[in-house]
């Protein structure tokens, strides 16, 4: 990593969980802000290779010691090991699971021997986006959407009561909890479960953009047409966009740290958008 922080290889920047960081590659973007709270324990970070750009989101779990240091690490991990997969060949889909694998190992690493009751954890979403598809890999309550024809919610959030009103099943273990209860059923971390992330592929009929954030973010935007009237009245940048997002997030009570990326739909075969 030279010392302006890009990537020679792959153009990333490194989101280090500051109070404030904007990333910008031109052809993706992203934002991360503390907002109200005493730190930033949410992290992000983006990057490219020929053919397809890359995201990934991580927000630590407020109830678990430094979660900053479980998001961080997550983010960190998996952004190097989802685009060394895509080099490698491997399909989205497998990078996505390749992706998660490394970050939760990552989380689990960030724990000390201080850390035994409630040791760093954190959620984990990313988007890889190609010329024909996106595909979105997820475990938490971190959030993808897809902005465009058919604007669409990608991911599940893991609680009982998103599960539970998407008619998904319950673990046994949780079958007589609460079935309206927003709490996490599923992170990273060392009290984590070792199952690989969910992932969904999605093929768009026309061009759009992906938006990849946090629940600092969906707290106040939580439909993709909430999330598509807020962007249509932002600049088309997707730094710009990333940026009129986290703001709408702060305006709106900035109750939890922020953070976004944004994606767009479809890249061309150099990892960049179309004209």
């Amino acid at each position: 990593m030279p010392a302006g922080g890009y990537c020679d290889s792959c153009g990333r920047r490194r989101s280090l969980a500051r109070d404030h960081a904007e990333l910008d590659l031109g052809d993706l973007a992203a934002v991360t802000d503390r907002a109200r709270r005493p730190r930033n324990e949410d992290a992000v970070a983006i990057g490219r290779v020929v053919g397809a750009t890359v995201a990934v989101v991580c927000d630590g779990v407020s109830t678990s010691t430094r979660a900053d240091t479980a998001a961080t690490a997550a983010v960190e991990s998996a952004i190097v090991e989802l685009l060394d997969a895509l080099r490698g060949g491997a399909d989205p889909a497998e990078a996505g699971r390749r992706g998660a694998r490394a970050a939760a190992g990552a989380a689990r690493g960030a724990a000390g021997p201080a850390d035994r009751d409630t040791p760093p954890s954190c959620t984990y979403v990313s988007a890889i986006v190609t010329g024909d598809a996106v595909t979105v890999s997820w475990i938490g309550d971190s959030r993808a959407y897809w902005l465009g024809p058919n604007e669409a919610l990608l991911t599940l959030d893991d609680s009982l009561r998103a599960r539970v009103a998407a008619g998904r099943p319950v673990p046994a273990a949780l079958a007589e909890e609460d079935p309206r209860s927003p709490a996490l059923i599923r992170w990273l971390g060392v009290d984590g479960d070792d199952e690989d992330a969910q992932v969904v592929t999605l093929r768009p009929t026309g061009p759009g953009q992906v938006v990849v954030c946090s629940d600092g973010l969906h707290h106040y935007l939580p439909g993709a047409n909430d999330l598509a009237a807020a962007v249509s009245g932002l600049p088309p940048t997707p730094l710009a966009v990333a940026q009129g997002l986290t703001r709408l997030a702060l305006e709106g009570g900035g109750h939890d740290n922020v953070a976004v990326a944004i994606l767009p739909f479809p890249v061309t075969e150099t990892g960049g958008t179309p004209a």
